[in-house]
């Protein structure tokens, strides 16, 4: 009795076929991570040992220049009055969104979701901003603020003060954090409306016969459906507290006072605009390390513990 041959790639046509459907199916994604993600990185690793030189306009390289470009970051993140601002102002914006951008979303999504009075009109007026291109929205907001706001309110002196509140350095950051709460709305209206959708319409069915109230349904029904993604937010949020915050470039370009700045907008007028230099490179470059390296152990642990806490295990 002759035995039964196990198939293989080597000796079976099908497997063979399945195996090259799936080398070519992982071949795009593979190669964009190694050529976006790899090679991105390992230049800005080799930078860190790098220092420009003046005199041949080139880099050199030295495993001494990365303790000197260690020195000259730590320093100025952690001492440097410029970065000081940028960090707190960082922090702030991660914390406006964690505490006010994120359950307006829910609670606006709920409002919708729920087909209350005027649902219809807040999808629209909140999704509004997310339709229109990017730099058209900025302008307009900019316009509605140096010139509309002072318009409909010509007796606030806030508003006019010191060259309006996109000018007076002290009203710049928290005028865009609003503008990003604004135009964040309508994104966050779409997923979380979206992910209410997927409840199972026999336990809301069930739930309603058991003569839940609003806030019983939301708690028990709808939150479990949510916690992925609002979790998902929540952790990968933390890397947003160096690389996230309002468009400052958009708005400001290189002229962004000291007061308004971030860490975001920190690194990236280091090697970008009118204040750039080839000298910045090495410290830009050392500094995306050190925030991988603070980010990515605080994103793993948070993931961990939401896991552990999610109400649909």
């Amino acid at each position: 009795m002759e035995l039964h041959k196990k198939h293989t790639i080597f000796n079976n046509g099908h497997r063979r076929r399945q195996c090259v459907f799936y080398v070519c199916l992982i071949a795009i994604p593979l190669v964009q991570f190694v050529l976006m993600y790899v090679c991105v990185n390992f230049r800005s690793i080799l930078f860190a040992f790098q220092k420009y030189d003046y005199e041949t306009a080139d880099y050199a390289f030295n495993f001494t220049y990365f303790a000197q470009n260690f020195k000259t970051i730590t320093s100025e993140l952690f001492k440097g009055e410029l970065l000081g601002r940028a960090w707190w102002n960082s922090i702030k914006s991660y914390l406006v969104t964690l505490l006010i951008i994120l359950p307006l979303q829910v609670f606006v999504a709920f409002f919708v979701y729920k087909k209350f009075p005027l649902a219809g009109y807040f999808r629209i007026v909140l999704y509004l901003p997310s339709m229109v291109a990017g730099m058209t929205t900025i302008i307009g907001f900019k316009y509605f603020v140096e010139k509309g706001l002072p318009m409909l309110f010509p007796n606030i002196k806030k508003l006019t003060e010191f060259g309006g509140l996109l000018a007076n350095d002290s009203t710049i950051f928290n005028t865009l954090l609003f503008y990003v709460a604004w135009t964040s709305l309508g994104g966050g209206l779409i997923l979380m409306t979206g992910t209410m959708a997927r409840t199972d319409k026999e336990v809301l069915e069930a739930a309603h016969l058991d003569g839940v109230n609003l806030w019983q349904e939301f708690r028990h029904v709808i939150w479990p459906t949510l916690y992925p993604v609002i979790t998902i937010q929540l952790y990968t949020g933390i890397v947003a507290i160096f690389t996230g915050g309002p468009p400052l470039y958009q708005f400001y370009a290189s002229n962004l006072p000291n007061e308004a700045s971030t860490l975001q907008y920190y690194f990236f007028t280091l090697v970008i605009g009118s204040t750039s230099s080839p000298a910045n490179y090495p410290k830009a470059a050392l500094g995306g390390i050190l925030f991988t390296l603070v980010a990515a152990p605080i994103v793993f642990f948070l993931k961990w513990v939401f896991e552990k806490k999610d109400p649909n295990n």
